[in-house]
């Protein structure tokens, strides 16, 4: 039975990396499949499909096999600013811009350089420091970085120097402001950027200005355009979606949740929150609901999510903190899997399936390996239980059932490991005992494998220790045939 054991431990640990989520397979990564950290903050995918992670220790870079990392070493300017990733995103020349909590840089990726990011203040050239909420490309040659100290700045060139733009509210011009929100509109003529304390305001590419658009105290984690007249504001009191022509902002649709990001999947809002998990937004759709109203199986394994990012393929990746990634297929599977969710310590047997049949009323038979014999009724979707236990209301003589056989007589015949052969019959729940008795040996078998019903309706059973195979003729004796 070692070699069975093999294959079917396989397939349990393909199990635990792809589980059905309503309809698409639903894909794992952590520290065990080479992540840095668990707390993924941030994702970005190139032009070469590579998806690159932003976490508390490090950048990781992932070409759909394994993951490369990327740290800060101390005394080398040529590294990661710092390990504290926040925010990425690549530029025209497919240059990865990362945001840290130290400041930002640029990695060439022909080079494996980082060059740390600058920017003109007056006459003089300063890094910049502090955090980096935000960095978006606007344009083909133009990428936006929110910044907490400095506020937004404007890259161009491919220099690494930006421009800092001052923003304008009444007659003032301040430099000094922290930018938590950066979102290009759709048409990517202007970009939408929150300021804390101050609100929402709107810059425009041609006239490199920041105008204040709209007051507001929300704690804004995020931001996403609605159109080119309204936007999505994710805040720690919840989600709401700013118009700018009425300049009206909406009832809250995720009350009790603080969203920290927001990703459109085929006119379906999905909403990261820090604390409840994954929420969707249907169009049209006056509150936003748990995504496991919609997918009742496993998708986060934390509730604290803090990245969406959807790839070329469609692909959605889920980025927590502490569980690590998800990623949500996106090519639907044809299959749907049947799972005992029970919570005692035989689960795990209940779900290693190693044989299964159809009885006439279409409801199925379910060998398990260790667990005994379930029999499904699919109408009612309830489960009888035939098992070796002392307390078992339907006995076998093992609980590891090998094989299944629905014959002509509709009596369910039964293969096991170390119990030989038994016999249901499902009208009046009777079982039957049969051994594979080997004239030669003078020995029974009782580690039998396989049963099956031939055109005779004859029943063949093989046994594993000798290679032999026994008949089952319709005078109801098993007989033993010598292998040649």
């Amino acid at each position: 039975m070692s070699k069975a054991k093999v294959f079917f431990a396989f397939f349990v640990l393909l199990y635990t990396q792809f589980i059905l989520g309503q309809g698409y397979p639903v894909a794992f990564y952590d520290l065990a499949q080479g992540l840095s950290n668990s707390s993924v903050l941030t994702m970005h995918q190139d032009a070469n499909g590579f998806m690159w992670i932003g976490t508390y220790d490090g950048l990781n870079r992932y070409d759909g096999y394994e993951f490369k990392v990327y740290r800060n070493r101390l005394g080398d300017d040529a590294t990661l600013i710092s390990n504290n990733v926040y925010c990425l995103s690549s530029d025209a020349a497919n240059n990865i811009w990362i945001g840290t909590s130290k400041g930002g840089c640029v990695l060439n990726q022909a080079t494996q350089i980082f060059s740390p990011l600058e920017y003109k203040s007056g006459q003089k050239l300063l890094t910049v420091n502090g955090d980096i909420h935000q960095i978006k490309k606007l344009a083909k040659n133009g990428m936006l970085v929110g910044t907490q100290q400095s506020g937004l700045l404007f890259y161009t060139d491919r220099n690494f120097t930006g421009k800092q733009i001052g923003l304008k509210k009444g007659n003032k011009i301040t430099y000094a402001y922290d930018v938590i929100g950066v979102e290009p509109s759709d048409n990517k003529q202007f970009a939408w950027v929150f300021v804390r304390n101050i609100g929402l305001c709107r810059f425009d590419v041609k006239s490199n200005s920041l105008v204040h658009v709209f007051a507001s105290d929300l704690n804004v984690n995020c931001l996403l355009s609605a159109g080119n007249t309204s936007v999505w504001l994710g805040t720690d009191e919840g989600l709401f979606l700013y118009d700018t022509v009425k300049g009206t902002l909406s009832a809250n649709y995720l009350e009790k949740s603080s969203a920290t990001n927001l990703l459109y999947d085929n006119g379906t809002l999905l909403i990261a929150t820090d604390g409840s998990g994954l929420f969707a937004l249907k169009k049209n759709s006056t509150s936003a609901v748990p995504y496991r109203d919609i997918n009742p199986e496993t998708v986060v394994k934390s509730n604290a999510v803090y990245a969406l990012y959807k790839d070329a393929a469609g692909n959605k990746w889920v980025g927590t903190l502490r569980g690590g990634i998800s990623i949500i297929g996106a090519n639907p599977t044809y299959f749907s899997t049947i799972k005992h969710k029970g919570t005692d310590t035989n689960t795990l047997a209940e779900n290693f399936i190693l044989s299964f049949c159809e009885d006439e009323k279409k409801n199925v038979w379910i060998g398990t390996d260790g667990a005994g014999l379930r029999y499904w009724n699919r109408k009612t979707n309830s489960y009888t239980n035939y098992t070796k236990s002392a307390g078992s209301s339907y006995k076998l003589t093992s609980n590891f059932i090998t094989g299944l056989v629905h014959d002509s007589y509709n009596r369910i015949w039964v293969s096991t490991w170390a119990g030989g052969i038994n016999r249901i019959d499902p009208a009046t729940g009777k079982t039957e005992y049969f051994d594979c008795y080997n004239p030669i040996t003078k020995k029974v078998e009782r580690n039998t494998w396989l049963v099956f019903e031939d055109s005779e309706k004859n029943i063949w059973a093989s046994a594993t220790n000798e290679g032999c195979l026994y008949l089952m003729q319709q005078v109801m004796r098993l007989s033993f045939l010598i292998p040649k």
